[in-house]
């Protein structure tokens, strides 16, 4: 056997690894989503051959997307999201990362400098950055800081990245969810998350009082 056929071979068997695997996560998927739908007023959109099945669920009349998907960098591992579409941020932005070597180092070295939130258990398990303490403060309301503490009690399915940009907000955790318990988790955790940042901008939206004469 030729090393060219072997090669191909092998790409072939990925594929094939791959297929299956999509495979499976989207039926998992669509299986939870179709009951989240039905309960919660959605709309399920199937999944391809290479996208993973999405819930279109609405939060105060602003769409949000559920799915999961991954970064496609080396080394990257497959993520579930659920994203609100079209936020006004009012100019305040934010990150919540979970802390790790990398982001210890990166801000110890000036690269992005972490903010300290003045919350002790926050301080020790996230990496939070933003462009506005105050804003972020009003933020990390104590409703808040038990969610983000919540997924941080869990043995999988962390909080990976929670952002706020491009006019959208992401709630991110590690791995492919595939509990129902575990997706309404999600779904709060985003909700709450998106209520609080709304009560934020909104303040800061108002156009200032002017005084009477």
């Amino acid at each position: 056997m030729s090393e060219g056929t072997i090669i191909v071979l092998f790409v072939v068997a990925g594929l094939l690894i791959g297929w299956f695997i999509h495979g499976r996560t989207s039926r998992t998927l669509t299986s939870i989503m179709r009951r989240l739908a039905a309960e919660k007023n959605g709309v399920l959109e199937s999944g391809t051959f290479l996208k993973l099945p999405k819930l279109i669920l609405s939060h105060r009349d602003k769409p949000m997307e559920i799915s999961a998907a991954s970064s496609g960098q080396e080394g990257s591992s497959p993520y579930t999201y659920a994203m609100f579409l079209d936020v006004e941020s009012a100019g305040f932005e934010f990150r919540i990362l979970p802390k790790s070597t990398q982001t210890v180092i990166g801000s110890a070295l000036g690269f992005r400098k972490a903010v300290h939130t003045g919350h002790q258990a926050l301080d020790e398990r996230f990496s939070i950055y933003t462009n506005d303490e105050d804003a972020l403060s009003e933020l990390l309301s104590e409703p808040v800081q038990r969610e983000l503490l919540g997924w941080v009690k869990k043995n999988r399915n962390r909080i990976q990245d929670i952002r706020n940009d491009d006019d959208k907000l992401m709630f991110c955790v590690d791995g492919t969810l595939s509990d129902t318990a575990d997706f309404r988790q999600l779904i709060d955790g985003a909700c709450l998350l998106y209520d609080a940042m709304t009560r934020v901008t909104e303040g800061r939206s108002l156009p200032p009082e002017t005084s009477p004469e």
